[in-house]
This record gives structure tokens, sequence and C-alpha cells, in this order.
């Protein structure tokens, strides 16, 4: 899959220099989401969280990132938390 900027041209579309958007992951890649997110859970899962509108994605629980940008969502103080158990297979490596 590749991700084009506005222009048509390949480009980092977030702050932190990523070449797709949090809410684009959370859209196109992450699957099974958890019907209640729950900020106690010691189970890892893939995380998408929002502070301000803008978005953030890592692998890990609430206050705990074992795969990512080592920022959590307690980090951030995230307005907004969902978990997902899972992401889609083209994107296991």
């Amino acid at each position: 899959m590749e991700i084009r900027n506005k222009n048509d041209q390949l480009g980092y579309w977030c702050k932190c220099k990523y070449p797709i958007r949090a809410k684009d992951v959370r859209k196109y890649i992450f699957r099974d989401k958890r019907p209640i997110s729950d900020k106690t859970s010691k189970v890892d899962a893939f995380i998408y969280c929002e502070v301000k509108g803008g978005g953030h994605v890592y692998k890990g629980t609430y206050d705990t990132c074992i795969q990512g940008n080592n920022t959590t969502a307690k980090d951030i103080n995230a307005d907004y938390f969902e978990q997902y158990d899972s992401i889609t297979r083209e994107y296991l490596q």
C-alpha cells in the first residue's frame, strides 16, 4: 500500500514524520476493535488515541509502549482511546 500526500507525492502526513496519519492506520490497518477500551488492561493491543484532534498509534497498553515511539496514551493525557486486537494481514511482518 502506497500512501501519497495531497500533492500526489510520497510524503509525511503527520508531525511525527511517519508516512501515514494515525487516523488512517486506525481506518485501514487496525482490526477487531475491543468493545470496551480498558485503560487498566495489561494485555497488549494495537492502540489508537487522540488528544485535541491529533491521533497517535502504537502497540502496548494505555500506559506502556512495546512498539512505537515510546509515547503512550497516558503520556499525552489522551482525550480518546481505543484498543484493537489485530491488524490487516498484509501488514504483518
